[in-house]
């Protein structure tokens, strides 16, 4: 079964949300079960998003050799898990972990709201025209 690819504003939001804790991150990895089929290079205003689908460690490898200008974010898509990364891997990335779309966690970050009403996370198509 293929699995669910992020969508562009789900990256955008996942990136908001991390730099909000942690300004300074550069190179981004995400657990995504899909693959990421769409533009590899994302603008907004003078923020470069440069994604990259990494299928293996040697994946990651080769996108983290890629230099990029300082207002550019790399974005790691992998169906891979944390420990499936070498230390060598996870040290360059943002809090050293792969982080992992969950779009009501994001949304509530966003909207800096304390909890999430039970009934909303049913209806997973408002999380998309809310982001």
């Amino acid at each position: 079964m293929l699995g669910v690819t992020p969508t562009v504003s789900q990256i955008k939001a996942q990136v908001a949300s991390i730099k909000k804790r942690l300004p300074n991150a550069h190179t981004i990895g995400i657990h995504s079960t899909g693959r990421w089929t769409g533009d590899a290079k994302i603008y907004e205003g003078d923020i470069l998003y440069r994604v990259e689908q990494c299928d293996s460690p040697l994946a990651f490898r080769i996108a983290l050799r890629e230099k990029l200008p300082k207002q550019a974010i790399k974005i790691l898509l992998t169906p891979l898990y944390d420990k499936d990364l070498a230390q060598d891997i996870c040290i360059r990335l943002a809090n050293r972990k792969l982080f992992r779309i969950e779009s009501w966690q994001i949304l509530k970050n966003l909207f800096q709201a304390h909890s999430v009403d039970s009934r909303l996370t049913r209806q997973s198509w408002m999380t998309e025209i809310l982001l």
